[in-house]
């Protein structure tokens, strides 16, 4: 008996540091008016991170109709360090597969994906990081697009969907 319990106690402990690898340090979001995210939009969001030797994870998330959205979203990210220096990415999201097709998850009426921005980053400072995102398309306005999610995780990066 106290050997099944000790082999119970162990593939339980095992399983809840495989489940906890990869948790959500932060997370912000904004819901955007009349599902349009509007070209020189530029979201702000601040995180105050104190541990600078975890590993931290980026992903994006979008939630999206998907008959108005666009087949990608090109943003920007730049992190802003407390004492003042930048790291910037230019990326786009795909939305939608080559042929059309909405990618995510579907609920009734709206399309919900998360991609990756960054992997395996350090925040080598403790303070507040001011993370902002910019709509970075060519012409027009993103149509489609209510709601814009950040996660912050931190841990191990799996592909899982979230």
């Amino acid at each position: 008996m106290i050997k099944k319990t000790g082999l119970f106690l162990s593939f339980s402990i095992l399983f809840l540091l495989y489940s906890c690898s990869n948790q959500s340090a932060y997370e912000f979001s904004h819901d955007f008016s009349g599902e349009n995210w509007q070209k020189f939009d530029t979201l702000k969001f601040i995180a105050n991170i104190n541990d600078g030797k975890s590993e931290y994870h980026i992903l994006i998330g979008f939630d999206y109709s998907g008959t108005k959205a666009p087949t990608n979203v090109p943003l920007g990210l730049t992190i802003i360090s407390p004492s003042g220096s930048e790291r910037y990415i230019a990326k786009k999201i795909w939305l939608k597969t080559l042929e059309g097709v909405p990618k995510g998850i579907k609920s009734e009426t709206m399309y919900s994906l998360y991609a990756p921005l960054l992997r395996q980053v350090y925040f080598n400072e403790s303070g507040s990081y001011n993370i902002l995102i910019d709509n970075q398309s060519d012409k027009y306005d993103t149509q489609g697009v209510s709601r814009l999610t950040l996660k912050i995780l931190s841990g191990k990066f799996e592909e899982k969907p979230l």
